[in-house]
């Protein structure tokens, strides 16, 4: 294994324990070997993909490749690294990838013909959709924090299937094309949402068994990709989907929504709202029906749920305190809200999704 250091060796400390911040540069060739070779499959568990650990002197943790079916892998990544760590890559030929990140920030810087940019591989609660040129670049996974998160790299061509062939309702041609024939990085990147949570964490404490194993996860990786989807078309399609209104009242329906973002716990009224962006309240719900598929109340519905879920199963909050930070005066009201839109009762939620948001910790 041929290892580069660095001429600075740094070392740290991080709430008394030492973390070894001696920055390590290593080929991916020499780090994973065949591991990403799905020709020679090395899982002795259930005889399904690719089973690699990390070394002791880098950390603890494990990564995990598996042929679904051809043109879908899905990439499994759970770890926790003590040691700087540089990889240097060279990428010939790059599928249509859909990042899930839980937890840990990986960023990418890559060079290929026409220029140099710095990407997010993975990054905290975000889904990303790429697709690179040929190209070299250097990864940079974080130091004492832990990654979870999965990948899905899917070829044009099972996803036109996938599609329909209705990939035309997409603003941009990778889906449409040869990947081969990308000349610059794409990506698109979006806040990850409470589903997509669930199916990460489905996937990455999986317990069912050879032979069922891989249709399980198979599900899952469709799923995220539907998910992801219908989120890149919402905030793709917006400029298509609201033909009928002026860009100043897009303008202002989007700042709408922003203000709800940040005052979901307590908002503004409906007249309120429109008043402070400058729109009649009947233009604001109908702008957030065209651009959103959503009323006003059901976006804010919407988004004080999906906040309640995180705290509930992040933070550890009780359901009472949980419905009253995001905005709810009544615990049956949040409990019957939550219910509806989630299949779920918040009791049943924190005992079925906790531990399994500690176990990742």
């Amino acid at each position: 294994m041929r290892i580069m250091k660095t001429i600075l060796l740094r070392f740290g400390n991080n709430m008394g324990k030492y973390i070894h911040l001696e920055e390590i540069k290593m080929n991916a060739d020499d780090l994973f070997g065949d591991f990403i070779n799905m020709s020679t499959p090395r899982d002795i568990e259930d005889d399904i993909g690719q089973y690699w650990e990390w070394p002791e002197d880098f950390g603890k943790g494990w990564l995990r490749i598996i042929k679904l079916r051809p043109g879908l892998v899905m990439g499994i990544g759970k770890y926790r690294l003590e040691r700087a760590l540089v990889v240097n890559f060279e990428l010939a030929h790059s599928p249509i990838t859909f990042e899930f990140s839980v937890s840990g920030n990986v960023s990418h810087t890559i060079t290929y013909e026409s220029g140099t940019e710095d990407l997010w591989h993975n990054k905290q609660g975000h889904s990303i959709i790429t697709c690179l040129p040929p190209c070299q670049g250097v990864l940079r996974p974080p130091i004492d924090t832990s990654v979870n998160c999965v990948s899905l790299h899917v070829e044009p061509r099972l996803l036109n299937t996938l599609l329909k062939g209705q990939t035309h309702i997409f603003r941009t041609d990778i889906l449409n094309s040869d990947t081969e024939t990308i000349k610059r990085p794409y990506c698109q990147m979006s806040p990850i949402t409470s589903e997509m949570i669930v199916a990460v964490y489905q996937i990455l404490n999986c317990s069912q068994q050879f032979p069922f194993k891989r249709m399980y996860l198979e599900s899952k990786a469709l799923e995220l990709i539907a998910l992801s989807l219908a989120q890149f078309v919402t905030s793709e399609g917006v400029e298509q989907k609201s033909a009928e209104l002026r860009p100043d009242d897009i303008k202002r329906i989007r700042r709408a929504k922003e203000i709800i973002n940040r005052e979901y716990a307590d908002p503004p009224t409906l007249f309120q709202l429109a008043k402070s962006v400058g729109i009649t309240h009947s233009k604001l719900n109908y702008g957030f029906r065209k651009i959103y598929d959503v009323t006003v109340f059901g976006y804010l519905r919407k988004i004080r749920l999906e906040h309640a879920r995180r705290l509930l199963i992040e933070q550890g909050l009780s359901v009472t305190d949980v419905a009253y930070a995001v905005g709810y005066d009544s615990l049956p009201s949040f409990s019957t809200a939550f219910s509806k839109h989630f299949g779920i009762r918040p009791i049943k939620c924190i005992k079925k999704y906790q531990p399994a948001y500690n176990l990742s910790w």
